[in-house]
């Protein structure tokens, strides 16, 4: 689920940013810029052309990962895309990686999709899931901890 339309807001009214605006504050791009230099010094026509081939095999892998946390079928999920055989391939090994860590985790996925606004730390976010390794910490325990 996106952000809400109006954003997030503490129980007082105050705006506070989302965690994917805090997250994106803090992006390190040298990683990227390297790739993108050498995508030049190979004759790459276009660097976003790779890029978005690379991110299009996570979102098939993303599809895979929430149809198998839904119930649904991840095969399915994958196939919706028309894939090739390569981003197929690559999807599906993402795919299996995530269930490994899941089954090794002994991880529990519980459906969330509720927006959060945390009072104490500032910010807003809507995740889809929840994983519960071990106990689940509420609110009411991390405000007693601080």
């Amino acid at each position: 689920m996106p952000t809400p339309r109006k954003g997030y807001f503490t129980k007082d009214g105050t705006k506070v940013p989302s965690v994917t605006t805090i997250l994106g504050r803090f992006k390190e791009s040298g990683g990227l810029l390297q790739w993108a230099f050498k995508q030049g010094q190979l004759g790459a026509s276009s660097l976003y052309e790779q890029r978005d081939a690379a991110a299009e095999i996570g979102t098939m892998a993303h599809a895979m990962c929430d149809a198998y946390m839904r119930g649904e079928s991840a095969h399915d999920a994958l196939y919706k895309f028309s894939p090739t055989l390569e981003q197929a391939e690559k999807a599906t090994t993402a795919y299996q990686a995530f269930i490994g860590w899941k089954v090794n985790q002994r991880a529990e996925i519980i459906p969330a999709e509720n927006p959060m606004v945390s009072e104490i730390h500032r910010y807003g976010g809507t995740p889809d899931f929840l994983v519960r390794i071990g106990e689940l910490v509420s609110e009411a325990m991390l405000a007693r901890s601080a």
